[in-house]
């Protein structure tokens, strides 16, 4: 009998252990939505004012520390997807999730989304890569000034993110424009198209059909009832802006 309270009574200690430490944890990860935070790299103070939906809307004296706010909002709303994506086009997925994720990262590397931002950032603009550069800086600068614990990502897959620079701001260009692209789909169409040829393909394209119904009626759409002034001016955010 006292075996068994003994081995109650360290397993309900154990998970109260765990249990505060989840709490602490949490607690420690939350956003901080008030007060001010002191940062290396702005030239004049941002503020920062959330809405009700904690949107935030940033108020900055210059575009440059605007850029360098965004993407310390973005590294803290969002670090480990940012920190996913990069590793997408670089190709490192398999170093954090494994070796079963060595072929995506083979393809990627064929792919040459990396390269390419390499290539976007050498083509900038003095203006351009100042920009893309105060970006990063924002990033880095929340990785440095955080507060609390990281993304629970992080501290389940046992890494800490890395730093960035504006070659990875010009890879998430590329990676969006991949993902946002027709290019798997085009392939398989001119796959499809050489082996079928033109009649057999165009039944494997989907159409909408001329019989259904449409939402606009008529060769012209109608005027809108109101301007896109007076929406903002009714959702009381005609003067702020979205990070």
């Amino acid at each position: 009998m006292k075996r068994i309270l003994l081995g109650s009574a360290a397993a309900l200690a154990a998970a109260v252990l765990i249990v505060a430490g989840l709490i602490g944890y949490a607690l420690t990860a939350r956003p901080e939505y008030e007060g001010t935070i002191v940062l290396e790299g702005l030239e004049r103070p941002v503020e920062v004012w959330y809405d009700s939906l904690a949107v935030p809307h940033v108020w900055a004296s210059s575009l440059e520390d605007l850029v360098f706010a965004q993407g310390f909002l973005h590294a803290r709303e969002r670090l480990w997807q940012m920190e996913l994506f990069r590793r997408v086009v670089e190709g490192r997925l398999a170093e954090i999730l494994g070796p079963e994720l060595e072929e995506s990262d083979r393809f990627l590397r064929v792919l040459g989304l990396w390269r390419a931002a390499a290539a976007e950032e050498q083509a900038l603009t003095p203006r351009e890569r100042r920009l893309f550069e105060r970006y990063a800086a924002g990033v880095n600068a929340w990785i440095r000034a955080r507060r609390g614990a990281l993304p629970p990502e992080f501290l389940v897959l046992r890494f800490r993110p890395e730093p960035w620079t504006s070659r990875h701001v010009a890879a998430m260009i590329k990676l969006m424009s991949y993902d946002l692209s027709a290019y798997q789909a085009s392939v398989a169409a001119t796959a499809a198209l050489r082996r079928l040829g033109e009649e057999k393909a165009r039944l494997l394209r989907s159409s909408y059909p001329a019989w259904a119904p449409t939402i606009i009626e008529g060769p012209e759409p109608p005027e809108p009832p109101v301007t896109a002034a007076w929406l903002l001016e009714a959702a009381s955010v005609a003067h702020a802006s979205n990070a």
